[in-house]
């Protein structure tokens, strides 16, 4: 088997993800607590289906409008209301850090929708507060949401170029020695 072509198989994508945001994180002058990291990675996974990143309507595959959902959030009951907040904050986690270049050709700018997602986990910490038994979580993602984005581009950055290919070795290494 080529080095270019490596197929990885680890415990989950989870630990995929935030073993490459850790690394990026230590790059950083501010890190992220690492429950941060632990939270976007998780995102991310459940991302990873592309089901979950568009919505479905009348049989057809359409690109989530952002603003809309978060206004129809408003009159729903608490359940639906932290589902949708939740898929509001969450998918623009995962479109504006891993594919900001989507934006670019929208009438609004990447600053509209990371205040739709910073709105959308504040609302959340209001009805769903606690993560993992930390209080206050969302509030204080939301605070951090500029920079985990900033994570998740150099994280996706790292792997268009191929950077993250050690990585990709060891785990290889790791799960050979497993078996």
């Amino acid at each position: 088997m080529s080095k270019d072509k490596i197929i990885t198989a680890t415990h989950s994508l989870n630990e995929f993800f935030f073993h490459s945001l850790s690394k990026k994180n230590k790059e950083v002058p501010c890190p992220l607590p690492e429950e941060f990291l632990f939270y976007s990675s998780l995102v991310l996974e459940r991302y990873a289906m592309s089901e979950n990143f568009f919505a479905l309507k009348e049989g057809k595959i359409n690109e989530k409008i952002f603003g809309l959902k978060f206004l129809q959030s408003q009159k729903k009951e608490n359940s639906e209301k932290v589902n949708d907040l939740k898929d509001v904050g969450d998918t623009l986690l995962v479109q504006l850090g891993l594919f900001s270049d989507s934006v670019k050709n929208k009438l609004t700018n990447k600053n509209y929708y990371v205040a739709i997602a910073q709105n959308a986990y504040h609302q959340l910490d209001g009805l769903e507060f606690q993560f993992y038994d930390i209080p206050n979580f969302y509030r204080l993602f939301a605070s951090s949401f500029e920079r985990t984005l900033v994570l998740l581009e150099a994280m996706s950055a790292d792997f268009l170029e191929g950077s993250d290919h050690q990585f990709l070795l060891d785990l290889e290494s790791e799960n050979k020695k497993a078996i």
